[in-house]
């Protein structure tokens, strides 16, 4: 394998579980039976979901063009981590799942950023 090729198959796979990720903060109002009084409750989760598809898809289709969609997947990452502050809700369950979901993102943009950054070879 050539050391200045990006592993493909990987970029591909995390591509995958950050779209996995956004469908479910896409369902998680439903899922987990919020109730919909809340204005701020089923956008936050609905635009933070919704950013993490289409982010991920770049990398799970063309994981060759994956290298700009690392900051964005981080930047969403911390976006849904600070999303239960930000909405103030109070939720118990809605917070840990922002925080779990968030957290995978931001740590699979950082993977993604590690893995199509150029490398150099002696």
């Amino acid at each position: 394998m050539n050391p200045t090729t990006p592993p493909t198959r990987l970029i591909s796979w995390l591509g995958t579980a950050t779209l996995t990720l956004g469908l479910w903060e896409i369902a998680t109002p439903i899922a987990l039976g919020h109730d919909f009084t809340g204005v701020r409750t089923l956008p936050a989760a609905f635009t933070g979901g919704t950013v993490l598809v289409v982010v991920s898809l770049i990398p799970a289709m063309t994981p060759l063009h994956a290298r700009w969609t690392a900051p964005l997947l981080t930047v969403a990452g911390w976006w849904i981590v600070a999303g239960p502050w930000l909405a103030s809700r109070p939720n118990p369950l809605s917070l840990v799942n922002d925080l779990a979901v968030g957290g995978a993102a931001a740590l699979a943009g950082l993977a993604l950023s590690s893995l199509t950054r150029p490398r150099r070879v002696a």
